[in-house]
């Protein structure tokens, strides 16, 4: 089809027991077309056989082609004459990318979560987010858009300082834009901790394989805020997701979402920025008498053992 080398025709068969005319969709059959061409320019002959022979002519220029849609062709059979209705399927919906897709690990949108790794979260680049802050491999390439994980790398918190205070961490650099600059650098400096092993584990059982997204990280500060202010109030600002998005299923407001407690009830998600007073900068979703919302706040593992928080990783799409 890319060579230009499929031109000649080849009839097909279907054959159908106890075929009923009425009863749904007779076939359906693929077309794969150059994107400048609009209809497809040939004539399209059926012939019906078995208790009822008629042959069927869809006119040259009458199937539209247009890219990623699904083609209805109706046909009204009786007293020897038919009409054809052709149309788009309303209900058919393409599998382009955007706010609310899944993605599976090969950075291709499906329909199924359970197929899926990832949720579209915004097609916009957060802040100053550039490609030459990613690897090499990425350094030629357009960031698409960001996406968080199907799911939390744990349903629990986990702890970031079991074993006292941490007095170690240094300050993020401005420059640091997102996760896969300065992910490593939190777990290491964490040490062999709950919140570090989890993350770990998760990572290995989720690989990647796509050449148009990142590995997974711990988003920045400006990266996780980005996703919560989908899906809360912060700053005084109403959550900016649409309904539809709000409304997933793996965003909902419980226990084993976006919530670790039966009665949800205020929990810490934990960023992957250092902030100056040499904390873990992470997002808190506050409840308090029915209100739901979230801030940014810092993590006090300089000043208090045993701080925990949830981790939402997340992936950058390029194209």
């Amino acid at each position: 089809i890319l060579e230009g080398r499929c031109s000649a025709t080849t009839p097909l068969t279907y054959t159908k027991a106890n075929f009923a005319s009425a009863d749904g969709n007779w076939f359906a059959n693929f077309f794969f077309a150059p994107s400048n061409v609009g209809k497809f320019t040939e004539e399209i002959t059926m012939a019906l056989s078995g208790g009822y022979s008629k042959e069927i002519k869809i006119p040259a220029n009458t199937l539209p082609l247009d890219a990623n849609m699904q083609i209805m062709a109706k046909f009204e059979i009786g007293d020897g004459n038919f009409d054809i209705e052709v149309g788009v399927d309303p209900d058919y919906e393409a599998l382009e990318m955007k706010v609310g897709s899944y993605i599976n690990a090969e950075g291709k949108v499906v329909r199924d979560a359970a197929d899926a790794v990832g949720i579209v979260f915004t097609m916009e680049t957060i802040g100053s987010d550039v490609p030459a802050n990613y690897p090499v491999a990425l350094q030629g390439k357009t960031i698409a858009g960001y996406a968080v994980a199907i799911e939390n790398v744990a349903t629990g918190r986990q702890s970031l300082n079991p074993d006292g205070v941490l007095t170690n961490l240094v300050e993020t650099a401005a420059s640091m834009t997102n996760g896969t600059q300065i992910t490593e650098a939190l777990l290491t400096s964490i040490g062999d901790v709950a919140f570090k092993t989890t993350y770990e584990k998760w990572v290995g059982e989720h690989s990647l394989s796509s050449e148009n997204l990142s590995a997974w990280y711990i988003p920045t500060l400006s990266q996780l805020s980005a996703f919560m202010g989908t899906l809360f109030t912060m700053k005084g600002v109403p959550a900016t997701g649409s309904e539809d998005f709000r409304n997933l299923p793996e965003f909902e407001f419980a226990n084993g979402k976006m919530f670790d407690r039966e009665t949800i009830a205020t929990v810490n998600y934990a960023s992957s920025t250092i902030n100056n007073q040499s904390n873990v900068s992470g997002v808190r979703i506050n409840v308090n008498n029915g209100v739901i919302d979230a801030q940014e706040a810092g993590i006090d593992v300089k000043g208090k053992a045993n701080q925990q928080a949830l981790c939402r990783p997340m992936i950058t799409i390029f194209k």
